[in-house]
């Protein structure tokens, strides 16, 4: 995940953007999914297919 993350900008979580939307998480921090694996978050509803209902 290191290699990854400083292949791009690093984000502090109040900062990230949705990889899809670029939209800051301030408003919609609680419907952001963030990958194992980069690090990089995505709005539930900006994902293709959205996914609904939300995980536990």
């Amino acid at each position: 995940m290191a290699e990854v993350c400083r292949s791009y900008d690093w984000e502090c979580f109040k900062c990230k953007v949705c990889s899809v939307c670029g939209k800051v998480t301030e408003h919609d921090g609680n419907r952001m999914i963030f990958c194992d694996s980069c690090d990089r978050g995505w709005h539930q509803y900006c994902m293709d297919p959205p996914l609904v209902p939300l995980p536990r």
